[in-house]
């Protein structure tokens, strides 16, 4: 088609620049216009595609009532949800041919057994609504086509085990680094020393490779933007163990949210956030205009177009419920943008930052803060991060080998860090609401 045309000259020109293209699989669900779907509906019974579906009932063309009824992806009659087999443990044979095929499809597009003019992986949709034994199959079979496909599940809950026993490559970070997040940089709800076991105790229900894999996000497509997480940031949840992640974020059905744009000091608890996804074990994930400073509730306020810097917009004076609100400016935020390319360059040239290993570090006089080292060979880095609204100071022993120090600052003011060195340890005063990165002089860049 034109569109597949389209597609495969993006990729090319994708690769040509070193940019890789990692695509949707959406895999149990269609919409009504699919082709087999649409058939089943033009032809019912005699439809060759009957068993694709989960079919309730077909229509009686002796009534005059239309009975056809199937199942839908959680009730969305718009999504008809493909059958599994008998037993549950496998998608049904005919769509998972479809399926296979599509796959190879998009990750050799001219099937000459060469996987480098396709995409480099797949992001997949619902995975915990199809069985383990399909995305074991799938993932093999992807795998067969190109050994380093990249495979990233949509799970929200700990998925250690789904990505173990499915064979993917990673999930969606939400359950081991937005949710704590959430819960300790936008909503001070937990003590620093506290989040980073959270952090590590959660990592590690992943094997070491998967690790490295895990796409670290905040917010999506199906979350508010963690600019308005952080404007409404709370005191108390009902939900303790997700930390209300995504839980009551719109103003629709009459909820109190605020959509009006973050103020400094809240850009401030941005930038930290930021922080820690360029220093992390795992991939960092920015959703679209995130780093250009757009904000919005969930779903539809988070799907706004993207805001570019050679376009002026009009403020921002409706609710997503269509009430008039106080005005807010609109404008691409070059400030926010270049330190995101900033330090997302920093991780780029840290070997340690992208594969090294984390170990908390440090003592601090307040509990607010925490501080962790990334090493890889004699490769460190050190992060400190002070989210309490007073300055606090960090005892960190000097590892060995460690020469001097460049420091990197969240605020993009170095008088907000200071750091004191002798022969043995080192301390790092933190300005409120401030991450620091310290690089040891003896670490290479690639």
């Amino acid at each position: 088609t034109v569109a597949d045309r389209l597609f495969l000259e993006l990729l090319t020109e994708a690769r040509n620049r070193g940019i890789r293209i990692v695509i949707d699989g959406v895999w149990n669900h269609t919409g009504r216009d699919f082709f087999a779907f649409e058939d089943i509906r033009r032809n019912g019974m005699e439809s060759p595609y009957r068993d694709w579906y989960v079919i309730k009932r077909f229509d009686d063309p002796s009534t005059a009532e239309n009975e056809f009824d199937y199942s839908g992806w959680w009730g969305a009659k718009s999504l008809p949800e493909f059958a599994a087999t008998a037993d549950g443990d496998d998608l049904h044979p005919g769509p998972k041919e479809y399926v296979f095929a599509a796959t190879r499809r998009w990750m050799d597009p001219d099937g000459d057994g060469d996987p480098s003019d396709g995409i480099a992986g797949w992001r997949l949709d619902v995975v915990p609504d199809m069985p383990i034994g399909f995305w074991a199959d799938w993932n093999a079979h992807a795998r067969s086509i190109n050994p380093d496909v990249y495979t990233v599940a949509e799970i929200w809950h700990d998925a250690g085990d789904d990505v173990r026993l499915g064979g993917f490559s990673g999930t969606m970070n939400y359950h081991a680094f937005a949710m704590p997040v959430k819960g300790f940089l936008v909503d001070d709800m937990m003590s620093g020393p506290a989040f980073v076991r959270m952090l590590k105790n959660r990592m590690d229900r992943y094997a070491p490779a998967n690790r490295f894999a895990l796409l670290n996000l905040v917010d999506s497509h199906d979350t508010p933007r963690i600019a308005s997480m952080i404007v409404n940031r709370e005191s108390g949840y009902t939900e303790p163990d997700v930390f209300d992640y995504d839980r009551d974020s719109s103003p629709r059905g009459g909820r109190s949210y605020d959509v009006r744009k973050p103020d400094d000091g809240e850009r401030r608890i941005q930038r930290m956030i930021a922080f820690l996804q360029a220093t992390h074990v795992g991939a960092p994930m920015i959703y679209y205009g995130t780093e250009a400073g757009m904000w919005g509730a969930d779903d539809p306020d988070d799907r706004m177009p993207m805001l570019w810097d050679d376009l002026e917009y009009d403020a921002q004076s409706i609710q997503p419920t269509g009430r008039a609100r106080p005005a807010d400016t609109v404008a691409f935020d070059h400030d926010l943008y270049d330190y995101y390319r900033r330090i997302f360059r920093i991780r780029h040239e840290r070997p340690e930052l992208r594969r090294g290993n984390m170990e908390p570090i440090g003592t601090s006089n307040d509990t607010r803060s925490f501080a962790f080292i990334r090493s890889l060979d004699t490769d460190r880095s050190i992060v400190v991060m002070n989210r309490g609204d007073a300055p606090s100071t960090f005892e960190i022993s000097r590892p060995d080998g460690w020469i001097g120090a460049r420091v990197v600052v969240s605020s993009s003011d170095q008088e907000d860090v200071r750091v004191t060195e002798n022969s043995s340890t080192f301390s790092v005063e933190l300005a409120p609401l401030t991450a620091a990165l310290l690089e040891s002089s003896t670490a290479q860049t690639d």
